[in-house]
């Protein structure tokens, strides 16, 4: 849903920045090629805006693969939603979207009958998802 991909971009980049720059506040510092003196705060600032770019593009380069997923869920096909599911696992192990992935992979091998394996995979929704707002809807 366009509402839930809005809102989990939001969550995305309101993400506290791993490339923040901890200083006690503005401090001139020289750069050696281009003889340009950059404050830490305009550095932070530089850094937290390129982190927020790369965490978006990688955002939406998540989207590329599940939201295919979610059209192909809709029509049944579950087979699609399985494959989906096994390439964004592959390229984004640890995913903004990694919750809504393995939630769908779970629901896609209820629907296709696979209740074994189905089981399996909405235990390990549980386990690493506990607080999930989806944990009741997993089994349907």
């Amino acid at each position: 849903s366009a509402a839930g991909a809005t809102l989990e971009v939001r969550r995305w980049l309101e993400r506290p920045s791993q490339l923040g720059l901890v200083g006690e506040g503005p401090r001139p510092t020289s750069t050696a090629q281009s003889g340009a003196v950059v404050s830490s705060t305009e550095a932070a600032a530089s850094a937290s805006s390129s982190a927020k770019a790369l965490r978006a593009e990688e955002f939406r380069r998540e989207l590329q693969i599940l939201e295919p997923a979610r059209r192909a869920f809709a029509r049944g096909d579950f087979a699609a939603v399985i494959r989906a599911a096994d390439e964004h696992q592959r390229t984004f192990p640890f995913g903004g979207l990694a919750e809504e992935r393995d939630a769908m992979r779970a629901r896609a091998l209820f629907r296709q009958g696979r209740s074994a394996d189905g089981r399996l995979a909405a235990a390990a929704f549980r386990r690493n998802f506990p607080n999930s707002a989806v944990l009741g809807d997993i089994e349907k």
